[in-house]
């Protein structure tokens, strides 16, 4: 599924909620408000933002419900989880390319049983930069909102090192 398509999804999703609230709203005032509340959601989420942290304070707070009217966020229904290992000591390795849906982050662990720290890096140089890279000792992890992982790097002391990864995701993952 296309950017566009995961877009489409989320905006008619919230579409959705708005129509919810509003009929369950007892005055005008009050449906005016949380229609309000719900577009400003919906401009967010069209230009990339993140829904704001008071609003998901509310709905974690009432149990998934704003004003009493349940909101349902709806979850990809596909999850990846791989296995990325470095091939050769000191020398980065990308991730490879997968789209990761807005509003989503991938998951990263470095293995248990990793000799030394794993380095995550926006490029092959950065990776391999300690002073630039993020360190992952093993068994520890991390997520990054990131639209691709493959714009990440790993790299370590040690061949055979690596990390697990993990995203969920519209369509179902090939291979």
């Amino acid at each position: 599924m296309n950017a566009a398509e995961q877009y489409r999804q989320i905006i008619q999703s919230k579409l959705n909620s708005i129509e919810r609230v509003s009929q369950h709203a007892s005055s005008l005032d009050e449906r005016l408000d949380i229609t309000n509340l719900l577009l400003l959601e919906l401009i967010k989420s069209v230009n990339g933002l993140n829904v704001s942290p008071t609003v998901l304070a509310t709905i974690q707070q009432t149990g998934g419900s704003v004003s009493g009217i349940p909101v349902t966020l709806e979850n990809p229904p596909f999850v990846v989880a791989r296995k990325l290992v470095v091939d050769t000591a000191s020398t980065g390795k990308n991730f490879p390319k997968t789209v990761v849906p807005f509003d989503f982050g991938v998951v990263i662990v470095a293995i248990d049983t990793n000799v030394n720290t794993v380095y995550i890096g926006n490029s092959k140089a950065e990776s391999e930069d300690t002073s630039q890279s993020f360190p992952l000792s093993p068994g520890k992890g991390i997520e990054y909102r990131v639209h691709d992982i493959s714009q990440l790097w790993i790299c370590s002391a040690s061949a055979g090192d690596g990390v697990y990864w993990t995203v969920e995701q519209w369509e179902a993952p090939s291979g």
